[in-house]
């Protein structure tokens, strides 16, 4: 609630009704009556035109009260919080499987170019054996061991795909585990192929060097 009090003065000429001098009743007759300044300090001093104002105000809320739309504004955020995690936890599962599989197909990469270079050796062996008794020219034999060469560059771009596969892997696998904390069954996942990868790296790895040795 608001109150104000004011006085104003008024001055200059206005119309007022005659005043009969014997009676000293208002008559129907207008005149002008001369006002200035002065007069408009008298009014102020003599409280002649005083003003006043009076307000109230008041609020009512319309439908919920404030505290329940905070308390559904504060669900409204932790559901938006719970669905941003679980696109969280999807992405996180989706770049683990997709690391999985390309860890995988680089693995059957791996295997694939180890028995590429293989059969690259034994047939480098076999031009080498038939020159030795004039069946084969050195033309064959630098043709077999050119193909030797690039089976040899073959595995070794295929192992180290695979290795950087391996890392990758690791590196999401590390990054779900800190973000949403990563599922019981994906760690254990995770160790499988880590076995199956010691296997493969490690027949790699005698691969090359028996075939350095029969060249």
């Amino acid at each position: 609630m608001t109150a104000t009090y004011g006085l104003a003065g008024l001055g200059g000429p206005y119309t007022a009704k005659a005043i009969d001098p014997i009676t000293g009743l208002a008559t129907s007759q207008n005149v002008t009556v001369a006002s200035g300044y002065f007069d408009a300090i008298r009014n102020l001093y003599g409280f002649d035109a005083p003003t006043f104002t009076l307000a109230f105000s008041f609020a009512y809320p319309l439908g919920k009260s404030s505290q329940q739309a905070t308390v559904a504004r504060s669900k409204l955020s932790v559901e938006q919080s719970q669905a941003n995690l679980k696109a969280l936890q999807l992405q996180i599962a989706t770049d683990v499987a997709n690391a999985a599989l390309t860890v995988q197909s680089s693995l059957e990469s791996v295997q694939q170019s180890a028995t590429a270079r293989e059969l690259a050796q034994e047939k480098l062996n076999a031009v080498q054996s038939k020159m030795d008794v004039g069946m084969a020219t050195n033309y064959e034999v630098v043709q077999a061991q050119r193909d030797f060469a690039d089976a040899q560059n073959n595995e070794l771009r295929a192992l180290l795909n695979y290795r950087k596969a391996l890392v990758n892997f690791e590196s999401v696998q590390t990054v779900g585990t800190r973000g949403v904390g990563a599922t019981v069954g994906a760690t254990g996942g995770t160790g499988g192929t880590g076995g199956t990868t010691t296997g493969a790296t490690g027949g790699t790895g005698v691969g090359p060097g028996g075939g350095g040795g029969g060249q």
